[in-house]
């Protein structure tokens, strides 16, 4: 799972996460993510997640003799900020695409360069706190959805 230097991103939690884990003020959340240790911190926070979601969807269902490996690049994380999602709506989205690679030739096997998913959560004060109450981190509700596209994607091709 890759998110390159020059990807799209946007993801205010991330931000804010990045400021606490060297201990800033989350006030200077968005320009500490602008640093390249800031940006650094958040691809990898997003690989990491997203990674996770695609071991969850793809583990034990590519039954096959061939060993193989997902690749997945991401070039476009868009996640609103809870404020946005209270002011104008919530609007989440990833863009990106994904190899299935022969495990020990290096093969590529098939691709997916559109790997994409947008969803909406909640808008205003209520809307925006049940969204995250019951659907959980936009960005983990993103890279579980995108894993089951690209697996249902996968089987279909």
């Amino acid at each position: 799972m890759a998110v390159p230097l020059d990807a799209k991103f946007w993801w205010g939690e991330g931000e804010r996460a990045y400021a606490r884990s060297i201990e800033q003020s989350e006030a200077e959340a968005a320009t500490l993510a602008e640093t390249p240790e800031g940006r650094l911190f958040m691809r990898t926070q997003a690989a990491q997640r997203i990674k996770a979601a695609f071991d969850r969807e793809l583990a034990g269902r590519l039954n096959g003799m061939r060993p193989v490996r997902v690749e997945v690049t991401m070039d476009d994380i868009y996640i609103s900020s809870p404020i946005q999602q209270i002011l104008i709506g919530a609007s989440f989205r990833m863009k990106g695409s994904a190899k299935l690679v022969d495990a020990r030739s290096g093969e590529v096997i098939a691709t997916n360069s559109n790997l994409t998913i947008t969803a909406a959560g909640g808008s205003g004060m209520l809307g925006t706190m049940v969204d995250r109450a019951v659907a959980g981190d936009p960005i983990d509700r993103l890279a579980a959805n995108l894993a089951e596209s690209y697996r249902g994607w996968l089987l279909v091709n």
